[in-house]
Order: structure tokens, then C-alpha cells, then sequence
């Protein structure tokens, strides 16, 4: 979650890309037809539940419905803003879908599709776009978007974990344990972290952990079977060297209460060395930005190849009882299609049609996104989301795991007691 190439871009300058990105938006759609609402009917309103990112003043939400109600002016889009929790907007979404008042089309984390199409939440999608819509997509995410051989989701934007670290005082480590010994060596008048990374009881320390446990060449579960493979040395060697960056100081104690706002916001007013984030990272450090670079993240000592990057990111799903399935059709269409997805670009996130993401590689060094090229050179790791039962195995390895670190439980206790939840789950 690769090279980092410095960036340098103007704040100013990025609001004017956007902005021409939107007008090239609705000037380049403008023109197509048929539309739903064009009859004398008035417009159609569709309703968007797009939750869990930072509102912030550039809200890529925001920005994608003005340029797609400018290119249909006949479909209204309604915003509905989660919170920064997934979790708590899993929660909502559930209870909200099962009634008559859902939203329309939502966006759903990259993990969602085996549990919402099992509970019928989320439409089937193979017959609403042709092959040509499906090719524009990276294959890898649509594979991840499937359940029994359909697809319940159509990706939106990506993420991958990367290390963001300050290039004006350490060089990017390779290994954790050369990352140890450079945050271990700092100066604490100047940084007073070391490694800041999610650690609360939360999908994000799934993600933190599915990385650390695939550098130690361990997995959550056995490949050769529906079973929990935690009770294994690699899974002891992660969890204790994640217990070891709080007992050494290198990672606050608090990190067992943080989620990603809590680390981009403490690493982004200078007071760490080192942060685990996604890619959208980069683009919210303010004058900080030109002493931060980007690289993979570390592996263990004697492991072949750069760390490990677990895949994350947004998708877009239909509520099976939507009554504006046209609507909905073509405002997907429209935010995987290259003007869209270049506004997603300008605002650091990783596309997933395949022309943009070419263009994001191929950018040249003046107007290159470092992350998200960072993201597109990751070596990807997933969660074992293909099962129904993934939130209970998520919550397995995360409420154990954090036991250890916040209050100091046997590891190899904690480890038994999450593969024998997972079992359970998987019956």
C-alpha cells in the first residue's frame, strides 16, 4: 500500500483541478438521454447514504452529486451523511434497509457484499450493466464485490494501508524492525510518538492486524478450510510485537482508543514519525505535507518483498426495494465512468476505472499523487470477508487482539478464545 515521488500542488491549484473537473463532468454528459423525470413529471430524487469520511470542506460527496446534477439535471440526489464509524453506519444501514423508507443506492465498505446479499439488502447487479460497464472496473475489486458467483456491489474508490513518515527527519524502513529502532531513537521534544496506528475496538484494527499477521506469514483463516487459524506462532509473533510498540513506548497506550481522524490528526500537527493510514491521508496535512513522504509498509526481518497493505475502500450498493432503479443506474454509471473518477483522483483517491488509474500511474512528477500511486504498487492483503458471518469473525479478532493491548491479557489466552469465536461464527 512503490516508490514516492514528491508532489507538489498548491492548495489553490487543487480546488481550481477539481473545479475544472466538475464543469468537464457536466459538459461532457450533458447531452445524454433518455433521463428519468423528463416526461413533465418534475425531477427524480434519488436517495445516496454515503457515510464513514471526514467532512471536511472538500467532501468528495458534495462535489460528485453538484457535477452529476449538473450533467442530469432531471435526478436529484439527497445526501444522507453517516458517521466516520463503520460500524455504527453497518448498524444503521441494516435496520434502515429492512423497512419501506431505505435509502435508494449506499455506500457500503468493500467487506459488506457476502453479508448484505445473504441477509437481502443488497440487490443482485449482474443484469443491470453490460460488459462493457463491468471492464471498466479493475477485475481484482470486482472479484471482492461478488457472493456466490454474482456481484452485489460496484466499487467506487479504493484504499490500501501505506506508511506515511516525516522524510525530513528518517528515511522509510523496510522492515518493522528497522521502523522500531528509528521511532525508539527519535527526538521526543520534537515528535512525542513514534508509530501511530488504529488500535480501538473497531474494523480498524482488523485492518492493521490482517497486515501484521500476513507479514508474519500467518493468516486469520486456514486456506484449506472454513476454520479459524489464529492458534499458530505467526499470529503469536504479530500479536506481541504489536503489544511491544506500547510496552516500548514507541506507540502511545492511548492508541487502543484511536480510529483514523484520532492518528491523521495527531500525525498531521507533527507529533508523530511515523502513521499507518489510507491513502486520502496525504491530502489533509496541511503545511505539513512537504516533510511527509510515502512508502509500503514494512515486513519482519527475512521476509521476501515489501509488507503487507490490507485493501479497503467504498462501494456502491442498491437497496432491493428501491422504486428508482433507473435513477440509480445511471448515477452509478456516472460516478465509475473517467470524469468522476478524476474528481476522486484530485481529491487523493485510489480510482478504480481502469483508464484513471492508468493516468494516475503514468501522471508526470509535478502533478503525481504519491499515495495513491503508493496504493496502486501495494501488496494487497484481503479480510476474510467472503463469508456471511465476516462481522463476528471481525469482531473476534479485534476484541481479542485489543484485550492484550489495553489490558495486558495472555496472548496466546487471547488468540485460543478468538479462533474458538470465529469457529463458532463459521458454523
Amino acid at each position: 500500500m512503490s516508490i514516492s515521488m514528491k508532489r507538489c500542488r498548491p492548495a489553490r491549484a487543487r480546488i481550481l483541478l477539481v473545479a475544472a473537473a466538475v464543469l468537464l463532468a457536466g459538459s461532457a454528459c450533458s447531452s445524454r438521454s433518455p433521463r428519468p423525470g423528463m416526461d413533465g413529471g418534475g425531477p427524480t430524487t434519488i436517495t445516496w447514504y454515503a457515510g464513514s469520511v471526514d467532512q471536511h470542506q472538500n467532501d468528495y460527496r458534495r462535489i460528485l452529486v453538484d457535477a452529476f446534477e449538473n450533467a442530469y439535471p432531471s435526478i436529484k440526489v439527497n445526501i444522507e451523511f453517516g458517521t466516520v464509524d463503520t460500524d455504527v453506519n453497518r448498524a444503521d444501514l441494516l435496520q434502515r434497509l429492512r423497512g419501506p423508507d431505505g435509502p435508494d443506492v449506499y455506500m457500503g465498505d468493500v467487506i459488506w457484499p457476502a453479508e448484505f446479499a445473504h441477509q437481502n439488502m443488497a440487490r443482485s447487479l449482474d443484469d443491470m450493466f453490460d460488459r462493457a460497464f463491468w471492464e471498466r472496473i479493475d477485475p481484482g475489486l470486482l472479484a471482492a464485490s461478488s457472493y456466490q458467483n454474482k456481484i452485489f456491489a460496484v466499487p467506487l474508490f479504493q484504499d490500501q494501508g501505506m506508511l506515511f513518515y516525516r522524510k525530513d527527519l528518517v528515511a522509510p524502513p523496510t522492515t518493522w524492525e528497522e521502523l522500531e529502532k528509528d521511532a525508539a531513537d527519535r527526538n521526543k521534544n520534537i515528535t512525542p510518538y513514534g508509530y501511530l496506528w488504529q488500535g480501538a475496538a473497531y474494523e480498524g484494527l482488523t485492518c492493521v492486524w490482517t497486515e501484521i499477521l500476513a507479514d508474519a506469514g500467518g493468516s486469520t483463516l486456514d486456506p484449506a478450510g472454513p476454520h479459524a487459524a489464529l492458534n499458530s506462532p505467526q499470529a503469536l509473533q504479530a500479536l506481541r510485537f504489536l503489544q511491544g510498540l506500547i510496552q516500548q513506548g514507541i506507540t502511545p497506550s492511548q492508541v487502543t482508543s484511536y480510529q483514523e481522524p484520532d492518528t491523521t490528526q495527531l500525525f498531521a500537527s507533527g507529533q508523530a514519525v511515523f502513521l499507518r493510514g489510507w491513502s486520502y491521508v496525504l491530502a489533509r496535512l496541511g503545511s505539513l505535507k512537504d516533510k511527509v513522504g510515502v512508502a509500503p509498509l514494512p515486513t519482519f526481518a527475512g521476509q521476501a518483498g515489501q509488507g503487507f497493505s490490507t485493501t479497503g475502500g467504498w462501494s456502491l450498493y442498491v437497496n432491493p426495494r428501491t422504486r428508482n432503479l433507473d435513477a440509480v443506474k445511471i448515477f452509478i454509471r456516472w460516478l465509475t465512468d473517467v470524469h468522476a473518477q478524476r474528481i476522486l483522483l484530485n481529491l487523493s483517491q485510489i480510482p478504480v476505472n481502469r483508464q484513471v488509474r492508468d493516468e494516475a500511474r503514468n501522471a508526470p512528477p509535478e502533478t503525481r499523487d504519491d499515495a495513491v500511486v503508493a496504493g496502486l504498487q501495494a501488496r494487497a492483503v484481503s479480510r476474510p470477508a467472503g463469508w456471511p458471518a465476516y462481522p463476528a469473525i471481525s469482531q473476534a479478532v479485534y476484541s481479542s487482539v485489543q484485550s492484550v493491548l489495553s489490558q495486558g491479557s495472555d496472548p496466546r489466552a487471547a488468540l485460543l478464545d478468538a479462533s474458538t469465536k470465529i469457529d463458532n461464527a463459521l458454523r
